[in-house]
């Protein structure tokens, strides 16, 4: 399924969906939105439906409104019962998240929607300046050199970036390693692929915190062995993701 995503929101909240929706259409992101996709006449439900099986993820705009909304609690239904990936947007970092939503990592800045999405678009494949300064960092650093190089590089994003972190769940880089797990669960929905090849990572302590933080990532709990790893191998193969 290609990267689209539906933008849930109350009609109060139209001004942050609209802000959204800008975003997207200038990184090129392709989005559902009723406003837009929803023709004059057509049947309500059914094109919610459409639009929700069609999409990947689904921004939900969190706000008072929304919390009293009929259809942002059924089109979050409907996304958790197609397995589609939940990202709350709060339009205030005060705001409380509802209890199904308790379990899901959420933003309030727009500026960290964007560096999401372009990261899920566009990897990079071959490690920046800035990026291979942060990597030596991270294996040669001191301790707080080191978790200070784990966020930014969980900030950037790009492919050398997450290899390199997920080389820092192994023994290899010792005073990082929770740091790397972190940035990693930072990262959401682009680190599942990478999560899911170092399962099978011949190193048993990289297996292990693997599961762990693709557990944490994706809100499941894998507990079908002490590491959680043939749980998690599990899912990832039932999921496609090792495709």
């Amino acid at each position: 399924m290609s990267l689209t995503v539906f933008i849930s929101y109350s009609n109060v909240d139209e001004n942050a969906a609209n802000e959204l929706a800008g975003l997207f259409d200038q990184i090129g992101l392709q989005y559902f939105l009723d406003r837009k996709d929803i023709e004059w006449g057509s049947h309500i439900t059914r094109e919610i439906r459409k639009g929700l099986s069609e999409c990947s993820h689904v921004v939900v705009v969190i706000s008072p409104a929304s919390l009293k909304s009929q259809w942002v609690p059924f089109e979050i239904g409907h996304a958790m019962g197609t397995g589609k990936r939940i990202l709350p947007f709060l339009t205030h970092p005060s705001l409380d998240l509802p209890s199904y939503l308790h379990d899901f990592h959420h933003e309030s800045c727009l500026e960290n929607v964007e560096r999401y999405f372009r990261g899920l678009l566009q990897p990079a494949d071959k490690a920046t300046e800035e990026e291979g300064a942060l990597i030596d960092l991270l294996k040669n650093g001191f301790p707080q050199q080191r978790v200070e190089a784990a966020h930014r590089l969980g900030e950037l994003r790009s492919r050398a970036a997450i290899t390199t972190l997920i080389n820092g769940l192994a023994d290899g880089i010792k005073d990082a390693r929770v740091e790397c797990i972190w940035a990693l669960r930072q990262l959401g929905e682009v680190a599942v692929k990478p999560l899911a090849q170092a399962l099978r990572s011949e190193d048993s302590l990289c297996r292990h915190n693997a599961a762990y933080t693709l557990g944490r990532v994706t809100g499941l709990k894998f507990a079908d062995d002490p590491g959680g790893v043939r749980g998690a191998i599990k899912w990832a193969e039932s999921h496609g993701v090792f495709d």
